[in-house]
């Protein structure tokens, strides 16, 4: 048995459904299911009723989710007080998050985890999506925010916003008027992206995008905040590439058209190691639950 088998029965055991349970662990649902037969294994009893419709925890189940619980906090509670004893702050919380991002339910979580929480320190990190695995994996993060789908199965993730990529005018451009567009209208537009060190996949992807629409990508200006892009497009500086998250809250000067003719969705998730127990971490994401809720 390991720290692995028991969270993944925690997880099962909360959802009572395999697969939300597989995604919020970011494992696929054969590996999930192959670490509850383990553990099942181990313990030579079953702990769960399941078919294809029903999931329910078995007497043995409920017995053991309490006790899985515990087991983990008391490892968490280890964790915290063998770092302290080594020298890192006890109530020191880092969290990799980048302002580009600009999801509401972010910045609401931290200013609620901070007042429920006034002895602990809150650390932004300013980390691109990209080096937030990395930063991770380093143990310099208790937890990042990135850009999805990621391809790493060793952290645990949960998608937290959804939307799709549009364009956003000024309210008298002719585009403005559409109600969708197709990337060969925007040829020799002027146009506004992130910088492409924010996240070079997702600005080497529109670029080649812009290509294969027989599109001269007129790029005139770079950004690595909303805002500034946003003033941009209202003093005529240019058209800004951007997400339907980024924008929700956009000026009464300002319209964002969806785009059309390709898969436009984009996704952010939470991202965080389940190898490096956090009890700081763990009342964070309650924060934020409630924020996205």
């Amino acid at each position: 048995m390991d720290l692995k088998q028991l969270r993944s029965f925690i997880a099962v055991a909360e959802t009572l459904h395999f697969q939300k349970a597989a995604r919020r662990l970011n494992l696929s649902q054969p590996a999930l299911s192959h670490r509850i037969n383990q553990l099942e294994q181990f313990l030579d009893v079953r702990l769960f009723e399941r078919n294809r419709r029903h999931v329910s925890l078995t007497a043995a189940g409920e017995t053991l989710q309490p006790r899985a619980k515990a087991i983990l906090e008391d490892w968490e509670a280890a964790v915290t007080e063998t770092r302290t004893a080594g020298g890192r702050p006890p109530n020191l919380l880092r969290i990799g998050y980048i302002e580009y991002l600009n999801i509401s339910a972010i910045s609401t979580s931290i200013a609620s985890f901070r007042s429920k929480h006034r002895a602990v320190t809150v650390e932004q990190v300013d980390l691109p999506p990209v080096e937030v695995l990395e930063a991770l994996r380093e143990g310099q993060l208790d937890l990042g925010f990135a850009v999805l789908p990621l391809n790493d199965r060793d952290f645990a993730v949960r998608t937290i916003v959804e939307g799709r990529w549009g364009l956003v005018v000024p309210c008298e451009h002719p585009l403005a008027s559409h109600s969708s567009l197709e990337l060969h209208q925007l040829d020799d537009l002027p146009l506004i992206l992130f910088q492409r060190p924010l996240n070079p996949g997702v600005y080497d992807t529109w670029i080649e995008r812009l290509k294969e629409a027989g599109t001269a990508a007129n790029i005139v200006f770079e950004t690595r905040q909303v805002q500034t892009a946003l003033t941009m497009v209202q003093a005529g500086g240019g058209l800004f590439l951007a997400s339907s998250y980024s924008t929700a809250l956009l000026p009464n000067s300002l319209a964002w058209v969806p785009f059309t003719g390709f898969d436009s969705a984009i996704s952010v998730g939470v991202v965080w190691n389940p190898e490096r127990p956090s009890p700081l971490r763990r009342a964070y994401l309650s924060c934020l639950w409630e924020a996205l809720t």
